[in-house]
């Protein structure tokens, strides 16, 4: 990806280059349904979300390695199919799963080893979190 591919993928997440508008809060580790990042049930998986609202809002499956640290693994229309993505989008319970089990086993993959980060607030996950 070249950086102007990068970019580009943020705006359309709703983000710039400065990024602003991306403050992290506690609202993150509360299941916040308006936050741009999100941890995901079962909480003891440390899978957490990336929400790109803006159309054709996406979703962006990733674990914390540690403090500060944020892997992606892959991207997953929220509501409607895209061309470009060869995933269904998250429509429902079965798709949420299949996403899930799909980053876990990304993980395992990559950190057979390892579990991801889990923390209680967002200043466990971030340094300078602020919280609301």
């Amino acid at each position: 990806m070249t950086e102007d591919e990068y970019y580009e993928w943020f705006r359309l997440c709703g983000y710039d280059r400065t990024g602003a508008g991306t403050e992290i809060t506690e609202e993150m580790t509360n299941k916040s349904g308006y936050s741009a990042l999100g941890r995901l049930d079962p909480i003891e998986d440390g899978i957490w979300d990336i929400r790109c609202r803006e159309k054709p809002g996406l979703r962006v499956f990733c674990f914390f390695l540690e403090r500060n640290v944020l892997l992606a693994t892959f991207c997953r229309p929220r509501a409607v199919r895209v061309w470009w993505i060869d995933w269904l989008p998250l429509v429902d319970m079965v798709q949420w799963t299949l996403g899930k089990i799909s980053a876990k086993r990304l993980w395992t993959m990559h950190f057979p080893a390892e579990s991801p980060m889990i923390g209680d607030t967002a200043n466990d996950y971030l340094t300078n979190a602020s919280p609301e």
